[in-house]
């Protein structure tokens, strides 16, 4: 594939954001000042809305010097269809936010995770929380998936809460006031 590169030379290094729809996306503004700040020339952060992702992998034909996607919904689950490699956080929890793309190569992780599990921990050490007996994690999706993953492997107790009515979750009419009472951690 051909270099494409800026007048002073500098290689040109695009990311981007998939996911559907991505009107509300405030991170192609986000990242272009935060390119500017770090005087980061010749980086570019672009939306690419799909629908589905049949054809995801065109965009890296079509879009030159691709090195890296986020993944928003609906697509975070879905994505791994499409990937090549996964790292094993990120396979654990059945979803991925964060793609690389090197030597023509896709792989998957979970940030998601990551941040939860540093805020969680920042926050008890600063608040001097002990650890939550009991917690609630709202809705069942991809930030949901990697929440669960982090409470689960820090051996706390979770319950999920959902929209849609499910085996191991409760629907959000089920919580009452007593319920919420009873939880350390939502």
């Amino acid at each position: 594939m051909e270099q494409f590169k800026l007048k002073s030379g500098i290689s040109i290094k695009n990311f981007g954001l998939i996911g559907y729809p991505l009107g509300h996306s405030f991170s192609a503004k986000y990242f272009k000042q935060k390119f500017e700040d770090e005087n980061l020339n010749g980086y570019n952060y672009n939306l690419y809305e799909l629908e589905d992702l049949s054809n995801v992998r065109n965009i890296a034909k079509k879009i030159p010097n691709l090195i890296g996607l986020n993944v928003t919904i609906p697509h975070k689950t879905s994505i791994l269809n499409y990937l090549d490699e996964i790292d094993q956080p990120a396979s654990e929890i059945g979803a991925v936010n964060c793609i690389r793309i090197k030597d023509g190569v896709w792989k998957g992780y979970n940030t998601d995770a990551i941040g939860f599990r540093t805020s969680l921990y920042q926050f008890l050490e600063i608040s001097k929380n002990p650890k939550p007996k009991k917690s609630l994690i709202l809705g069942n999706g991809g930030s949901s998936k990697a929440v669960q993953w982090v409470l689960k492997n820090e051996g706390f107790v979770f319950y999920i809460a959902s929209r849609t009515p499910g085996k191991s979750f409760l629907k959000y009419e089920q919580l009452s006031n007593d319920f919420i009472r009873d939880i350390d951690l939502i």
